[in-house]
């Protein structure tokens, strides 16, 4: 039985109850795991208790020691089609040894090969996954294959949690950020192209039919999602008030592609309210409207990476469709 004691007319409890827990892991980067941070900030603002774990070379023992010491109630890994199969050994194990702890997938593998991953985890999510997350983490869905539903808002990032965990990610003086997904081209090579009639080996008629119904059959698997300038300022002003950070990485694929409202907006309050230099990456012709980039040297932005796909013409063209 619980014990309580009295003060005034409340009662108070003397064991209050545990926040549950949850377990987000990648594998291992020097760049911050990005999509992960958001996540943990989603599940900060639900009332949950957050930690982080990064995979090295594909050896789980580091991550099971986390999930005996952290004990979570719910364990989610990004997967990368190329560690699937070290994945689903791992989700074996843990489902052996700890049967009540649910487990999610999500990230590029999971979206493509739905099925197949739900084979090993509880709740497979395909896609942009800040809405399905929110569901598994309220109890509203059971376990199943989540198809995508569209973009929200993005969370602001759980920086604190995985900076106590991760201190060469903390001291580093370059720090990534990123404020949009997808992309507005069409590269037949790019994820960012990929529609339903992409993902393998089927699902269920069911959530065939909802993922039709969502984004219809030529619909993008990994939508745009934009996010607002006064939610990037806020994140980047969090780093440069409490984490050393002399440069920031715009991990974005096409960053600044909005020069009508979103560059300027950003390029008049990062400087100001910020004033942490950045570098981006962009396509080529992107370059050639003069007024892009210099709402990007206003900005602070101090240096671009630009791919070359290929030098032959037809070959970017007819097969590469850039």
């Amino acid at each position: 039985m619980q014990r309580v004691i009295t003060k005034g007319d409340k009662r108070v409890s003397l064991n209050p109850k545990k926040k549950p827990r949850v377990l987000l892991g990648a594998s291992y980067s020097v760049i911050e795991p990005l999509g992960l941070l958001y996540l943990g900030g989603l599940a900060r603002d639900e009332g949950w208790d957050r930690k982080f774990h990064l995979v090295k070379n594909h050896d789980f023992e580091s991550f099971f020691e986390k999930v005996d010491g952290f004990k979570p109630d719910v364990v989610g890994f990004n997967v990368y089609t190329g560690n699937h199969e070290q994945l689903r050994n791992a989700f074996q194990r843990l489902k052996k040894d700890h049967p009540n702890i649910k487990t999610i997938v999500g990230g590029p593998h999971a979206t493509y090969f739905p099925a197949e991953s739900s084979e090993y985890s509880d709740f497979v999510v395909m896609s942009e996954g800040f809405r399905a997350f929110r569901k598994i983490l309220r109890g509203e869905v059971e376990p199943s294959i989540l198809p995508p539903e569209g973009t929200d808002r993005f969370p602001h990032p759980d920086r604190e949690t995985f900076y106590q965990d991760y201190e060469e990610h903390s001291k580093s003086r370059i720090k990534s950020i990123i404020t949009m997904t997808g992309c507005p081209y069409k590269c037949t090579y790019c994820y960012n192209s990929s529609t339903p009639k992409d993902i393998q080996g089927g699902v269920p008629p069911e959530i065939a039919e909802q993922i039709a119904k969502t984004m219809g059959l030529g619909g993008r698997l990994f939508p745009h999602n934009i996010r607002s300038v006064e939610d990037v300022i806020k994140e980047g002003k969090e780093i440069s008030e409490r984490w050393p950070a002399e440069v920031i990485y715009s991990q974005d694929d096409v960053h600044g592609f909005d020069i009508k409202h979103w560059m300027p907006e950003f390029s008049e309050r990062w400087p100001k309210e910020v004033g942490i230099p950045y570098h981006a990456q962009m396509r080529w012709e992107m370059t050639r409207d003069e007024r892009r980039l210099d709402l990007l040297k206003e900005a602070g932005c101090f240096g671009l990476t630009l791919a070359i796909e290929a030098a032959d013409f037809t070959i970017r063209k007819e097969v590469l469709d850039r």
